[in-house]
């Protein structure tokens, strides 16, 4: 049994360069910084070939037993326990579960030359290798730990996943292997860190907080829906005995005998019934599933929302799996080098389109209900408030509840060799920004104090569009009460924008072209404290011409206004010039074709956003007057209603779920085209089911209470006091004036 256990015994290697090695899981980066960094990273492995010493390869795959044994004889330094440990693995070789031990090391496999550096070995196998010892009565217990091997120093860090007597710590992990390294001769790597899963599975009181909170709302979803089905049945049975005396007295009831139709409460129910109902995943699914839409409504949206949130999730995916998830990233390489993964490289536009739907809305839904009640200023004035109110109430809710179970629940999910690991307080989480920074989300200004330690980092859109809202209301009005002089300013804002956007992409020395492939002739600027990507003054002038394409529906359509047939046709080329001049007009320099300066990227950076928002605002004004032909069509399409509205929680929910997607798998992937393909599909399908249930117990019994209780809350036509509308069965999920307080999402 000793020969079996020494032939078992090999060392394995993981890990990319461009990661924390020291803190070994995927976590969300935001910034395009990082996708450079990353391809900076692919680009240095591309040129292994010609630095790699094959033979220092042969060595390492030469580690076997002896060399352990041998560095176990001659170890100094290491605790007590850990020798313990070491010792109990030596004397009971002819156990099962040592060979366990053994055989869940990884073994060094073919790829590195293709930038392979993941060989994690056999996570459960380790963690589920123990035993009992002979003269103990405490059984052998295991741990799980990497240890990083630079192989070519700044380029290439291998990560040897190893199992351990669970006494061991990381630096003596660390020890043990560089001196198993000196028993080879002529070998010259040594580790420089180790990493060991914790396995701190203990409740703190927050935790339990975060869990009472999310158990409670499941609870409260569970026990409306029951309420629900026992209302129904209890409301039937009252219309049917109902029916039957008026069968019996042939005469006609002074109180209507309708029965209440299935997924909606009754006008007649009480407020708290109502607040109840909620709660109901019954009703809920029904309204969230509703394919109808009020008169009027831009159906064009819909389709919109949510391909533009397809791309954002896609996007992601690509992203998370560059860092994490691939076995061969050179592929990656070979991505970039065609012409259709600009639409990869500059996704980040379709962040721009939410910017724009978002301004959109508020403006055109604003100005209608300016113009229906003829608002007057104190009017104006007095329903601020309530609006602001209105718009917290809707995003906040969900937001919270996802950065606490984010913050304080996720990393209980799974594990695996890949899983977030921080061994140091306060917390074993999957982002540890959150743990002191995010009551920033929650009053989002995550997006200008402490940007570079944001909580749930993809929330800094949530944080701009936030802020985008508290003014926007007043540059609206101007423009209902002085059309010339609004438009006009409106125009100033999104000008100011533009210009900010080119003076901060100057002064970050801002490149465009983040392709490794690329050859930007610019110094990247250091330490910088507000990001031009993250900061309301460069990422507004997207959301202004969104403001004005909201005021030129309301007008054309309140003028039955029809653009003539070869303008439309005309702007609709102009249009698809500059969205595919957006995304595929930077393929020459991401191929490096020619040398990208500094003017270059300061003109892209600053005006690329405004042009793709103008081409995709003219297909949202052409589409809403019934000008876009199939392309309307197609967009308007009635299953497009409910996928656009779970877009907000996919936008919440998608990160965290990739993240556990990814960092819970036990090994990589080599992927190809097709392999790629289908796990995107994947990222994108989990990603709406997730916010399918996120919606249905985090998101639509907040939006159903904020009906109940602040929708019948309106200002009288005409009046400045503020009266209270008898409770009616609002239009379908609230739809004109919750479009304006609503926010689908990206990046």
């Amino acid at each position: 049994m000793m020969s079996t256990a020494k032939s078992v015994f090999l060392i394995l290697m993981l890990h990319i360069a461009s990661g924390d090695v020291n803190n070994y899981g995927a976590v969300y980066k935001p910034h395009p910084i990082h996708i450079h960094e990353l391809q900076q990273s692919m680009l240095k492995l591309e040129k292994i070939d010609g630095q790699l010493d094959m033979e220092v390869i042969e060595k390492l795959s030469s580690l076997s037993s002896k060399h352990l044994l041998s560095a176990l004889q001659t170890l100094q330094g290491v605790s007590k326990g850990c020798q313990e440990g070491f010792d109990d693995l030596t004397s009971s070789l002819s156990q099962q579960w040592v060979l366990q031990v053994f055989d869940s090391w990884g073994k060094l496999g073919p790829g590195i030359l293709e930038g392979r550096t993941r060989f994690p070995g056999n996570f459960d196998e380790c963690k589920n290798a123990s035993g009992n010892l002979p003269a103990k009565s405490v059984p052998f217990e295991s741990n799980y730990c990497m240890v990083y091997l630079p192989i070519i120093p700044n380029v290439i860090t291998l990560s040897m996943g190893t199992c351990v007597p669970k006494q061991c710590n990381a630096t003596e992990v660390t020890m043990l292997y560089n001196e198993v390294l000196s028993k080879v001769p002529e070998l010259p790597l040594r580790a420089y860190s180790a990493s060991c899963q914790e396995e701190d599975y203990t409740l703190s009181s927050g935790r339990i907080a975060a869990l009472f909170f999310v158990l409670l709302m499941v609870g409260l979803c569970v026990v409306a829906t029951l309420f629900e089905g026992v209302h129904q049945l209890v409301n039937r049975y009252y219309a049917s005995q109902m029916e039957e005396s008026e069968s019996r007295e042939e005469t006609t009831p002074l109180i209507p005998t309708t029965q209440p139709v299935a997924g909606k409460s009754s006008s007649s129910d009480s407020y708290s019934v109502r607040a109840i109902l909620s709660f109901s995943l019954y009703s809920n699914i029904t309204k969230l599933m509703d394919t109808n839409q009020p008169p009027g409504a831009i159906t064009c949206l819909n389709g919109i929302r949510f391909f533009s949130m397809t791309w954002v999730i896609l996007g992601h995916s690509f992203l998370l799996i560059s860092f994490t998830y691939i076995d061969n990233p050179l592929y990656i390489m070979t991505l970039y080098k065609r012409f259709a993964s600009e639409v990869i490289m500059n996704a980040t536009v379709s962040v721009d389109t939410f910017f724009v739907l978002s301004g959109l809305l508020v403006s055109y839904l604003f100005l209608k209900d300016f113009h229906k009640r003829k608002a007057r200023l104190v009017d104006f004035a007095k329903g601020l408030p309530l609006m602001y109110l209105h718009r917290y109430l809707r995003l906040t809710p969900a937001y919270g509840f996802l950065i606490l179970i984010y913050t304080s629940l996720l990393w209980f999910v799974s594990d695996g060799p890949f899983w977030p690991n921080y061994p140091t307080p306060p917390y074993q989480t999957f982002d540890q920004n959150c743990v002191n920074n995010w009551y920033l989300n929650i009053l989002y200004v995550n997006n200008i104090f402490k940007v570079s330690k944001q909580c749930a980092a993809w929330g800094w859109y949530l944080g701009n569009d936030m802020q985008f809202f508290l003014v926007a209301p007043f540059i609206v009005y101007l423009m209902y009460r002085y059309k010339k002089i609004g438009v006009a300013f409106c125009i100033a804002t999104i000008l100011g924008s533009i210009v900010a956007a080119l003076v901060v992409s100057g002064e970050q020395h801002v490149t465009f072209a983040i392709s490794p492939l690329a050859h930007n002739n610019v110094t990247t600027v250091e330490d910088i404290k507000l990001p031009y990507y993250d900061v309301p003054w460069t990422r507004y002038q997207t959301y202004g011409i969104g403001l004005l394409a909201g005021f030129l529906i309301f007008e054309l359509r309140k003028r039955s206004y029809k653009i003539p047939t070869l303008l439309n046709l005309a702007l609709w080329g102009v249009s698809a010039a500059l969205c595919m001049s957006v995304v595929y007009g930077p393929f020459s320099a991401n191929m490096g074709y020619h040398v990208v300066y500094l003017p270059e990227d300061i003109f892209y950076s600053g005006l690329a956003r405004s042009a793709w928002a103008l081409g995709i605002s003219f297909v949202m004004i052409s589409c809403s007057l019934n000008q876009g032909g199939w392309v309307n069509e197609f967009l308007s399409w009635k299953g497009f209603v409910p996928l656009s509205r779970m877009t907000y929680c996919a936008y919440l929910v998608h990160i965290p779920g990739l993240l556990v997607i990814f960092n819970t798998a036990r090994h990589g992937i080599l992927f190809t085209d097709i392999q790629l393909t289908l796990t995107l599909i994947l990222c994108l399908t989990v990603a709406f089911l997730l916010a399918f249930v996120f919606s249905l117990i985090f998101e639509m019994p907040f939006i159903n209470l904020d009906k109940l209780f602040l929708a019948p809350l309106s200002l009288k036509k005409g009046r400045d006091e503020v009266v209270v509308k008898p409770v009616e069965e609002p239009p379908p999920r609230y739809v004109e004036r919750e479009a304006a307080g609503y926010t689908p999402l990206p990046s």
